[in-house]
């Protein structure tokens, strides 16, 4: 089932009787995904648990069963996990017709990224959809070690990356999009652990209003915590990096919170 070095990438799938079959790409499947980070020398992806529920809940709002517990699908990461010899993100989707794995190089962590706007919708913006065919034909025409998409909708408002949460910085306050988005996990965990000495404001913001920011960043499991220097159509440029630079150490002592708790578990 492997096709490819377990140092770089690795495809496993079975169908919905828990019987192995052979791997297919599965975007444009009815279904949804999750991705996480595996990192060398540890016992799980990171927020694990997390990333399953949140696999579960994009099934559910798509009206779809999850016939793969989380123990079997953490049985078979557990194979990967034991092989890897790089870092990697991990994919877990389940469609109807089946469950798929596989590892993907993890791109952008923590870098300068240019903004290239895109005006793709997703299938549906509450869920994982592995239906986001166009999203992801385009993300496949992009350097992502350099670039990201931001999702723009047809009023002009800034949604999310393609790949990430956009996060506005403004002084001391930190501002997240509401509307047609997924708050992810990487939010999430940002958002639980921010000092009080940072507001965080759930306000939209258009896309000319990026110009008057001082930091803009982008959150996700891939790119962790990157940010914006550059933002096509406009001569934005950072006037800052201490909410970068902050939010990143932030972001890292999490990790190793997290990972500190799951010693010992599998």
């Amino acid at each position: 089932m492997a096709k490819k070095s377990l140092q770089t990438a690795f495809e496993a799938a079975w169908n919905p009787k828990h019987e192995p079959i052979p791997f297919r790409n599965p975007w444009g499947m009815k279904g949804a995904y999750t991705t996480t980070l595996i990192e060398i020398n540890q016992t799980m992806p990171l927020f694990y648990e997390k990333h399953i529920i949140r696999l579960n809940e994009s099934l559910e709002y798509l009206g779809l069963d999850n016939p793969f517990s989380e123990f079997f699908i953490g049985e078979r990461i557990q194979i990967l996990m034991g092989k890897l010899k790089k870092p990697c993100l991990l994919r877990i989707a389940v469609a109807t017709e089946g469950l798929f794995i596989s590892s993907h190089l993890q791109t952008g962590k923590g870098a300068d990224l240019a903004g290239r706007i895109c005006k793709i919708k997703r299938h549906k913006p509450k869920a994982k959809s592995l239906m986001d065919i166009m999203l992801y034909n385009k993300l496949n025409q992009i350097d992502r070690n350099a670039e990201e998409l931001l999702l723009i909708n047809q009023d002009g408002y800034t949604l999310e990356g393609a790949t990430t949460n956009l996060l506005s910085v403004s002084g001391k306050t930190i501002m997240a999009p509401t509307q047609e988005s997924l708050h992810g996990i990487t939010r999430q965990i940002i958002q639980e652990n921010l000092p009080d000495h940072w507001r965080w404001e759930s306000v939209d913001i258009k896309l000319a209003d990026l110009n008057s920011m001082d930091e803009i960043l982008l959150c996700g499991s891939g790119k962790e915590v990157a940010r914006l220097v550059d933002l096509q159509g406009s001569k934005w440029r950072p006037s800052s990096n201490l909410a970068f630079k902050e939010i990143k150490d932030i972001y890292e002592s999490a990790k190793k919170e997290w990972y500190k708790a799951t010693i010992g578990r599998t």
